[in-house]
């Protein structure tokens, strides 16, 4: 199921990660209309949709009724404390320093009282996650400092790294027949996780 959310910057930060909790808390207050079991609800998103879907399941940490089965970061930002190696040398290839720039405008995160929602490695998770990074993308640090973040505080994290592809390439299936192996390596990862494998 996607969600949809308000967006920057008419709707600024804490708007679309309220809008994302929310639908996941509806998900699992109408289970029965969905046709879907408890136990098999998950989050996902690429980009900024993945730092959406982390945070909610940061959101939900301790909450024995709304336990998360799954997260699935696609090139997660994770907005760190330090400009990562891989922002600094690939500018352009779909994102820009100067995007950043606007995105980091629009949210007008600095000095509000929640900004940890979206430095999400900053706050605990129990959610078993999956992230897929791509070589030359200037998100590709984050995602892998995420993974091992993770793995150092004991959370299962699988993470797959497609070195020869751009950010936001799950979009571009015309690009490299790499984006099928990556689609199938993580749906494959998904239903393992869905039906209680490791």
């Amino acid at each position: 199921m996607a969600v949809d959310y308000r967006l920057a910057p008419e709707n600024p930060f804490p708007a679309a990660h309220d809008d994302a909790l929310d639908a996941v808390r509806w998900a699992f207050a109408n289970c029965a209309m969905l046709n879907v079991a408890r136990d098999r609800i998950g989050v996902g998103g690429d980009s900024a949709g993945a730092n959406l879907a982390a945070s909610v399941a940061c959101d939900l940490f301790g909450d024995a009724e709304l336990e998360l089965a799954v997260q699935v970061l696609l090139y997660p930002a994770i907005w760190p404390e330090e400009e990562t190696e891989s922002r600094k040398i690939h500018d352009g290839l779909v994102l820009s320093k100067a995007g950043f720039a606007w995105f980091d405008k629009c949210l007008r995160v600095d000095g509000r009282a929640e900004c940890d929602r979206l430095k999400i490695a900053r706050r605990p998770t129990a959610t078993p996650q999956m992230i897929v990074t791509a070589g030359f993308d200037p998100l590709r640090d984050e995602g892998r400092f995420l993974h091992e973040l993770r793995i150092r505080q004991g959370l299962q994290s699988n993470y797959v790294d497609f070195p020869d592809l751009i950010h936001d390439f799950f979009v571009m299936p015309a690009i490299s027949a790499r984006v099928e192996v990556a689609a199938a390596h993580v749906a494959s990862s998904v239903a393992k996780a869905l039906s209680g494998g490791a």
